[in-house]
């Protein structure tokens, strides 16, 4: 089991550069100094991380994130001279990013007010108050200009709110000598949940549902505290469900670019970014729909080899015991110029020849079995959002991830002719690359 600074090592090593539109922003993950790092600490170490790393969904790249201990906070925001505003979240801190307006949402709008501080603020009578570390964000330019008070401790105050969110120490705002720190409200509150990582008895709790998360128990959440906004909120984006179309861009004309005549393409059973490539791309061979998940991959096997129209495949839905997402891909504007049309997919559906539907898991591949596939064949092999997906991140360590992602990338260098791997790193960015071997 790796430890955070080389957990934190192993995200950065594939060096996403933070986006134009956020670089200024810091996306701070914090880890307390005398917390043990053991098997639950590293999943919602892994969860923080790959939350807030890019995307106002959790979905995206682009975030300039980083890693440090709590000690090293207000040294981390003094060298980060170039950025205007932190969000600084313990590890352990979790958002529902199926929020009418994700957490990180709320951030780019704090980023963009002239309010100094949000936390979470703990104001016990007769005490000094505090921020409390699980979530904070901080204007940078403000917090430089009062010369840089500390982010977590006591501090003075001169006025607080009358009403609390909740018994009497929560208080919607309060005022210090320089400046004032405003709690998070309750559109805020509400979708978001923190592990307290640092209590003994809740993280002893949280193994076994991690346990049966990991184990593929499907009924993990019956393990779960009504009281847990943690796993409530992890819960909220892992049911089970057949994609029916696509929800990224193709990318297809950077794999033409490669000019390769492909004769294998292994694709995702979800959508049909299979039969596109099958279609538009120089290929003249045999298409594997696979996924982990048998439903996915009967689903895929019925709506292909019937060439369902979208009203069929809704029907056939409503009998088949599993769920249907109908969401995103072709039906999202932004990225209706990147598919066809209803008729064209069921044309190019109709115009495959060898097709194969695999139950394959590719963080447990059959190495011989894909050696077997591969071998002197000129290949794309298709991973889609696979070793970014939160749920994936969620079931395995990140060192795995890293492992099974270089591995299938290693078998395909060894084995194949040629080939093309399109897909995103465990960090969630999308690598199209391209190598044509000595074989």
């Amino acid at each position: 089991m790796i430890e955070f600074k080389e957990f934190a090592n192993q995200w950065s090593k594939y060096n996403v550069q933070p986006s134009k539109k956020t670089k200024h922003l810091l996306f701070l993950v914090v880890y307390p100094d005398k917390l043990s790092w053991t098997f639950p600490i590293e999943k919602m170490t892994q969860m923080t991380t790959l939350l807030v790393s890019g995307g106002t969904t959790g979905a995206g790249t682009g975030h300039n994130i980083q890693h440090c201990l709590k000690s090293e906070v207000e040294q981390v925001l003094t060298d980060n001279t170039e950025c205007t505003h932190a969000m600084i979240v313990s590890v352990g801190m979790i958002f529902d990013m199926t929020a009418p307006k994700t957490q990180i949402q709320h951030f780019i709008d704090f980023s963009n007010s002239d309010k100094y501080c949000k936390a979470h603020i703990i104001a016990f009578p007769n005490r000094l108050p505090y921020c409390h570390d699980q979530h904070i964000e901080l204007n940078l330019i403000k917090w430089r200009e009062h010369n840089c008070p500390t982010v977590y401790t006591l501090f003075e105050f001169t006025e607080r709110s009358e009403e609390n969110f909740h018994d009497d120490y929560t208080p919607h705002w309060i005022t210090a000598t320089r400046y004032t720190v405003e709690n998070f409200a309750e559109d805020e509150r509400k979708y978001k949940g923190y592990a307290y990582p640092v209590s003994e008895e809740r993280i002893n709790k949280s193994a076994k549902v991690w346990e049966a998360i990991i184990d593929g128990n499907p009924n993990w959440f019956d393990l779960v505290s009504s009281k847990d906004n943690y796993f409530r909120h992890l819960y909220a984006r892992s049911t089970q469900c057949y994609y029916v179309v696509n929800n990224e861009y193709t990318f297809i004309d950077k794999i033409k670019e490669k000019d390769l005549e492909f004769d294998l393409i292994f694709t995702p059973a979800a959508g049909y970014i299979g039969e596109m490539f099958a279609n538009e791309l120089n290929f003249n061979g045999k298409v594997i729909f696979y996924d982990y998940f048998e439903k996915n991959v009967i689903a895929k096997r019925n709506i292909t080899e019937m060439n369902m129209t979208m009203i069929e495949i809704k029907t056939y839905a409503s009998f088949f015991d599993h769920s249907f997402d109908f969401s995103g891909g072709h039906t999202a504007s932004e990225k209706a110029k990147d598919y066809k049309d209803e008729a064209t997919l069921l044309e190019y559906q109709r115009n495959l020849t060898e097709v194969e539907y695999r139950v394959m898991n590719l963080l447990n591949i059959d190495t011989a079995q894909l050696i077997e596939d591969i071998k002197g064949k000129t290949v794309l092999f298709n991973t889609s959002n696979i070793f970014g997906y939160h749920m994936v991140h969620a079931v395995y360590s990140l060192d795995k991830i890293d492992i099974a992602y270089n591995t299938i990338k290693k078998l395909l260098n060894t084995h194949a002719k040629a080939y093309v791997f399109r897909g995103t790193n465990p960090a969630k960015k999308m690598t199209i690359e391209q190598c044509i071997t000595d074989i």
